[in-house]
């Protein structure tokens, strides 16, 4: 896209040159919330200008080091407004995950994973949910084993990485249960470790998660029953 101008409370804080383009990949979260959206509804060589008074729609991005066009800090330090200018180019739409090679499909879940927990760590906990359950979505769907390139299911390389993915998915749904819990929404991390369980009945963390959950909803007498579990 191209980034015509962003304005603070009517002030100036960025124009481009007037081919320049910037190129982002959406779901390394680089661009204000706002423009996210915007962008999914534009067509090739649209220009549209919008302003936004909602502080939540600014922030809550990570540092845009690549094009150095969106500061969080400016962004949100407006009073009135912020008003953006942009130009949408094009969109290069990146392959259906079920359609990967199993390697390129973990590549593409870890790098997912780790954006989950950047936004974990940012304390945007609804992104890092939203984020996670995608990844544990992709695991219940019919395409979750799905062959699609046709690979050696029964070589040592396919079966290692087949091994890798199961305990992404075993990890991403205990990292939900954690979030859930930090937000205190006990039952949905609970469901959480009852998959995080099922997937690995021997690891302790969703144990030690669940009985946590079932402490803090006072049924002492069954946070005890996991509590003993994890030992």
């Amino acid at each position: 896209m191209r980034v015509i101008e962003i304005s603070v409370d009517g002030q100036k804080v960025f124009g481009h040159a007037e081919n320049e383009v910037a190129q982002y990949d959406l779901e390394e979260f680089t661009t204000p919330p706002v423009l996210r959206k915007v962008l999914w509804l534009m067509k090739p060589t649209e220009i549209m200008s919008f302003t936004t008074t909602r502080r939540e729609k600014v922030v809550g991005f990570f540092p845009d080091n690549d094009n150095k066009v969106f500061d969080e800090d400016v962004l949100g330090a407006f009073k009135k407004e912020v008003k953006f200018v942009i130009q949408f180019v094009q969109i290069d739409q990146k392959e259906f995950i079920h359609r990967l090679s199993v390697a390129d499909k973990l590549e593409r879940m870890i790098f997912l994973k780790e954006i989950a927990g950047k936004f974990f760590k940012k304390g945007v906990s609804k992104k890092a949910i939203k984020l996670y359950s995608k990844i544990t979505a992709i695991f219940k769907s019919k395409d979750a084993r799905n062959n699609y390139k046709k690979e050696d299911a029964e070589s040592e390389e396919y079966k290692e990485i087949m091994k890798k993915l199961e305990n992404l998915n075993k990890i991403c749904l205990t990292n939900l249960a954690v979030v859930e819990l930090k937000q205190k929404h006990y039952r949905e991390a609970i469901a959480h470790c009852d998959d995080a369980i099922k997937a690995d009945r021997k690891d302790a963390k969703p144990l030690f998660l669940k009985a946590r959950c079932l402490f803090e909803m006072q049924e002492y007498k069954k946070a005890i029953e996991f509590f003993k579990k994890v030992h």
